[in-house]
């Protein structure tokens, strides 16, 4: 793979490149991806085709030439390595085996920073940063307050972790089971809560309306001062 498809995402993030370039080239890195020839087996162990061996090559390569297309409008033309060796097999091969353990911390199904991987990875970060917050409320588990587990030792430290963490499930799953529906085929669904204003206290206005008309009128200012005298002349 050409190396400004391989640092792509490093060059975006030192501003390198610009947001529609570096997206351009992460779809550009999908026709050099292997793969999957099969399914793997029990012990997770997958084969992988190189994209120019396949039956319709993603990639065109001259180690590959038995597999081109005679149509091959589009295709991206592969530069092989000048060495074979045991890191670059899969071009002296057609498919390649590999270990679970070598994806066991990076693979992922869904392709870094592609759409459907954005969609995903938000709904989820969003799902993890919301519970995060309900955990460390205050009112409730204070996950966060540490003072409020004035304990030593990681092992009663995790106890105590996990306690919080279990009264928070029960709050969600009890608020859950509250603000549900029963459907007509049996199925639960989560109803909206229906918010209802806080009853007036119509009582105690109808009795202050009450003293307020059974009261006397109000003296005019004038009314309690003597009358005035004449002036005289």
């Amino acid at each position: 793979m050409p190396t400004p498809l391989i640092t792509a995402t490093k060059d975006f993030r030192n501003h390198l490149i610009t947001e529609q370039v570096w997206r351009m080239r992460l779809k550009t890195r999908q026709h050099f991806a292997l793969a999957a020839n099969g399914h793997a087996d029990d012990e997770g162990y997958q084969r992988f085709a190189c994209p120019a061996s396949l039956k319709k090559p993603a990639v065109l390569c001259a180690l590959k030439a038995d597999h081109a297309p005679t149509d091959r409008t589009g295709l991206l033309q592969v530069t092989p390595p000048s060495q074979l060796t045991s890191e670059n097999r899969v071009c002296a091969n057609r498919t390649v085996t590999i270990p679970p353990e070598a994806g066991g911390k990076f693979w992922q199904p869904l392709t870094h920073y592609s759409d459907k991987w954005q969609v995903t990875y938000t709904t989820l970060r969003n799902s993890i940063e919301g519970y995060n917050g309900y955990v460390k409320d205050n009112g409730y588990a204070a996950l966060a307050a540490a003072d409020k587990r004035r304990i030593r030792w990681i092992a009663a430290t995790t106890v105590f972790f996990a306690l919080c963490l279990r009264a928070a499930n029960i709050r969600r799953i009890q608020k859950f089971l509250d603000e549900a529906a029963e459907q007509a085929d049996g199925s639960i669904s989560h109803r909206k809560p229906v918010r209802t204003r806080a009853r007036r206290r119509t009582q105690d206005a109808h009795d202050l309306i009450t003293k307020i008309e059974a009261a006397p009128p109000p003296e005019s200012p004038g009314a309690s001062r003597a009358p005035a005298r004449p002036l005289r002349v």
